[in-house]
């Protein structure tokens, strides 16, 4: 599976299952970045390596969602 439909699922599930964190995460822009080797946050949006989320499962693209959701709301 490609990383952009990936991203795309793992938000929908957080929709589903975890409604805090993906409706915050509705309101990111995610967003594919080669430059960097993981996700991250510019405090804004998410950024994400396509290669790092193809390795990835479906729930640890979620869990990095919500880490990274969290660097946002707590403003680190």
């Amino acid at each position: 599976m490609d990383a952009q439909k990936k991203t795309a699922i793992s938000r929908t599930r957080l929709m589903l299952q975890e409604p805090f964190f993906g409706s915050l995460a509705m309101s990111c822009n995610l967003k594919s970045d080669d430059n960097h080797s993981t996700m991250y946050t510019d405090g804004k949006d998410i950024g994400y390596s396509p290669a790092f989320v193809e390795a990835c499962s479906v729930e640890e693209v979620m869990g990095v969602i919500c880490h990274e959701i969290a660097h946002i709301f707590l403003e680190h």
